[in-house]
Parts: structure tokens; sequence; C-alpha cells
């Protein structure tokens, strides 16, 4: 079995005292903690205890696994023969808590309070263990996977611009002219829309300046042609392990009901094989507002620290995932803007199961505490 050392992170739910055995009762604050500690007999054995809380109580930190105040999240590990520890924990920025889990280390705690945002408190994970000169991973404990569609589970990026050129052509039109003028006119739509406008095709074609009439038979033959080629990328497949795992999956993308389906069913996805479709569209707002993910988790009657994200763009779905409380995970097929730090990335969709852990369902379910920031 491999040793390591970890960061793992909890959230307490609110600010209160808790006893932990011969250190008597310490008071938490609400937000993120981070408890170091290493295991050169195994360590994914061990972080895999404290995510899913211990059989029985051996040390400090069974007593805040086990608390039903305390939420378990997220182990950040380095692989390593050495016991660094020490070393790691010092490159955890924070308050200390004296006395905890270090009676057999020089140090005088080994849990750290982070604070109250997520991405910082991950990010100060993912530094300590990279500061030690070792190569972070990621365990995530969650009930529910949400899914971004579009790059993510179908190949629609690179049919889109097929597409265009497709139009273009039947247009008579240079493609590389058309596809030029296209791509301008989204990003102003993008700067200056929100909300489902954002994504509308029709908007594009009438802001390159085209005619209603022109605008509305583009968007038809657009759309044609993208259900014509769209397809799943073959480890789309990932979400029926996930499923049979226990986890539940939900679609969270941007674009109309109508639309999405339409390209769900030609890419080969079944609508019926996800535990829940969120639509920007049936929301009213974008996936980089919010909104989008409070619609999703109450569709499935979950916390924001009992899911993960899992999606192909920093920017519609790291981010606002973090700001809302929800892990995310970003898929990187070689489009992503580079590495996000306190975000684990994957090559492809079938690394996942690898990397998340089923939680007890019903364990830590109430939507009362903590989105990005446990003060909002």
């Amino acid at each position: 079995m491999e040793g390591g050392v970890y960061c793992l992170l909890l959230l307490s739910l609110g600010e209160g005292e808790i006893g932990v055995g011969s250190l008597g009762r310490i008071r938490l604050k609400r937000g993120y903690y981070c408890y170091v500690g290493s295991a050169l007999g195994g360590v994914l054995s061990r972080v895999r205890r404290h995510l899913t809380g211990p059989g029985r109580i051996r040390w400090h930190i069974d007593y805040l696994t086990s608390s039903p105040r305390i939420v378990p999240m997220t182990a950040v590990y380095g692989l390593t023969n050495e016991r660094l520890e020490d070393e790691v924990y010092d490159l955890v920025p924070g308050e200390e808590v004296p006395g905890f889990g270090a009676s057999d280390s020089p140090r005088g705690s080994h849990l750290r309070y982070l604070g109250e945002d997520l991405r910082e408190a991950r990010s100060s994970a993912e530094r300590a263990v990279s500061g030690v000169g070792l190569d972070p991973r990621y365990l995530e404990a969650a009930e529910a996977v949400l899914m971004d569609l579009d790059g993510t589970l179908t190949d629609y990026p690179e049919v889109r611009e097929e597409a265009i050129r497709a139009v273009a052509g039947s247009e008579g039109v240079d493609p590389g002219f058309f596809s030029s003028r296209y791509r301008e006119a989204r990003d102003r739509v993008y700067r200056t829309r929100s909300g489902p406008d954002r994504f509308s095709k029709l908007g594009v074609f009438l802001e390159m300046g085209l005619p209603p009439e022109r605008a509305a038979m583009l968007e038809r033959e657009y759309w044609g042609q993208v259900l014509s080629r769209i397809s799943s990328y073959p480890d789309a497949g990932v979400v029926h392990d996930l499923r049979r795992a226990g986890f539940r999956v939900c679609i969270l993308s941007d674009g109309a009901r109508r639309i999405q389906l339409s390209k769900m069913r030609a890419a080969g996805l079944d609508p019926g094989d996800f535990d829940g479709l969120v639509f920007s569209g049936d929301v009213g707002r974008n996936k980089d507002e919010a909104g989008c993910y409070e619609a999703a988790l109450d569709l499935l009657g979950l916390a924001p620290h009992n899911a993960v994200m899992v999606g192909d763009s920093p920017d519609q779905d790291v981010l606002p995932a973090l700001s809302a409380g929800v892990r995310p995970i970003l898929v990187d097929r070689g489009r992503s803007a580079g590495r996000v730090p306190g975000v684990p990335r994957v090559g492809d969709l079938w690394e996942l199961p690898g990397m998340l852990i089923l939680r007890r369902p019903s364990v830590w379910r109430g939507r009362g505490a903590v989105a990005g920031s446990p003060s909002r």
C-alpha cells in the first residue's frame, strides 16, 4: 500500500463546542478547517476512513468526523514514504487549534482554521502539499455529481465550428470570413447580455447585422447542422458507473431546454439516465450567475457541500461552482486556460470514480449551512 501525507478539509456548519476526548471541549468557528496527517501504511485507506466516518473513535480527528456538525469534504494528499505532516502543517495558513492531533509531534497542533472561503481553503491545502515537493491528488466525498453538457459529455465545442462553416458554405459565403464575423458577434453578445438570451444563436446572427428573416433561417440551419454532427464523448459512459456506485448525477447546462434535450438525444444520451436536468433557460440565469446552482441543489434536495461539479470551463463551471460552495473538477480536453489552484483536473471522465467517494445519504444533508462564503 502507498503511504502519504494529507490535508483533510472539513466544514464546520456553525459555531459551537465539541468534545474531543482527553483534549476536552474545543470551540470551533463556522467555516473550513484543515487537519494534516500521514499514513505510511496506506494513505488512501486512511483518508477514506476520515471522509466516510470512523467505525470507532481512535484519534482526535474521529471526534470531528463523527460529529453531525462537521462535514468531512476533501482530502488533498501526496504519495510519499516519509513522515512529512509537520512540514506540510507548517505551510498551512490559518489559526491553530491548540493541542489537536499532535500528541506524537513537536508541533502544538495539526488542525488549523482556514476561514469561510472555499476557494482559498482548497488552494491553501493544495499549496501545502505541493510545497513539500509532492503532486497534490484529490479525493472528494459527495452524494451527487452536477455535470456540464457541452464540452464535458458532448463534442459540441468542436461541432459548433463545423456547423458555422457549413452554414457559410450553404450561403455561398467564405467560411473563414463568416466564422470570424460570427465569433466576433458571439463575443459581443456574451459580454453584453445575461440570462438565456446570451446563448441565443438568433441573437448572434442579428448581432452580425443580418435581416431578421435571414437570421431566423440561419439559426434553423445551424441547429440542423449541429444535430446531424454532434456525438457524446466515449467517456460519457462514466455516468452509468457513477449511478451504479450510488451517486446521483444531474445535468447543469447553459441553454434552452428544447435545444439541450435535442442535443442530448442526437448525441446518444438518454435524459432518463440522469437524476435531474437543469438548464439556464429554465432558471432565467446562466451558470455563472447566482441561481442555477441553487436550482440544481434544490431539485436534488442537497446542500452545496454534498455535491461536486464536473465541467470543462474554468469561467463557466469552476469559478461559479466555488462561489456556490460546490467543489469543482475540471475536465481538460485540451481547451482549458490551465490549472485553477485548489481544483483537481482530469484528462477524461474515466478518472472520476477514483476521485469520488460516496457519502452516506443520511448525514450532512441540511441546506442551511454554507455556500462559497458561509457568511453570505
